[in-house]
């Protein structure tokens, strides 16, 4: 007779773990093992939410509007004292300096919450690459620095505006969409070709009517959606 065969207990190979489940559409942070890396994840996840998937159209309309209101507004009555500074912005490293930081923590969050599906062994791989690509930048292309930081916000600032309007039944939401694609296709150049923002600059700031009928036009957008907004765009 052969000898039984004496198998080892199932408790010595353990069964592989699975990959990480989604939870509400995004794979959960790992947990440092501290009480406020925890609460930075929880965090960052809620600001995430609020802004990618919570944020109504009522509220992009409203935040926007009050953006293009108050800055446009601002523009048009300190053309003289703008001027000066917007001649140097392009080449100005500390104004660059602080908006990259502002970009590098905008994708950290976007990359570190998103929903990334079936790539979501990449994450890990993203989190290192996006401080060390953005400390390459400040160190080897700092020309221009500050072009190609503002077109790198625009692209970010572009998705929630248009997740806000998306599928709104009012057929005025268009007023977002058309502002979110004009920032997407502005901020693609001054990113690839960021002398682009100079001329830009160059060319709005040649005059003061001009620079005063640029700002209008912006003031006047702004008041647009925020009547849009109040008047016509839910609850919020």
């Amino acid at each position: 007779m052969l000898p039984a065969l004496v198998l080892p207990p199932k408790s010595l190979f353990p069964a592989p773990s699975p990959a990480p489940q989604e939870i509400n559409g995004s794979v959960p942070p790992v947990v440092l093992g501290t009480r406020s890396s925890r609460r930075m994840s929880e965090l960052a996840q809620s600001l995430y939410d609020w802004l990618y998937r919570g944020l109504s159209l009522r509220s992009a309309g409203l935040i926007v509007g009050l953006l293009l209101v108050a800055t446009h507004a601002y523009a048009f009555f300190n053309y003289h004292q703008l001027r000066p500074a917007l001649k140097e912005a392009p080449r100005n490293k500390r104004l660059g300096t602080i908006l990259l930081a502002i970009a590098l923590a905008w994708s950290l969050l976007l990359v570190s919450s998103m929903d990334m599906g079936e790539f979501w062994r990449v994450r890990r791989v993203a989190l290192v690459l996006l401080p060390v690509t953005f400390g390459l930048m400040l160190a080897y292309v700092d020309e221009f620095l500050t072009a190609r930081d503002l077109g790198i916000l625009l692209l970010l600032a572009a998705s929630p505006v248009l997740d806000a309007a998306f599928l709104e039944p009012p057929k005025s939401r268009i007023l977002l969409p058309i502002l979110a694609y004009v920032w997407i296709l502005i901020g693609m150049f001054w990113v690839g070709m960021p002398y682009l923002f100079r001329d830009h600059l160059g060319w709005a700031t040649a005059t003061e009517a001009r620079w005063k009928k640029l700002s209008l036009g912006g003031l006047a957008y702004g008041a647009l959606l925020l009547v849009c907004a109040l008047a016509f765009w839910g609850g919020a």
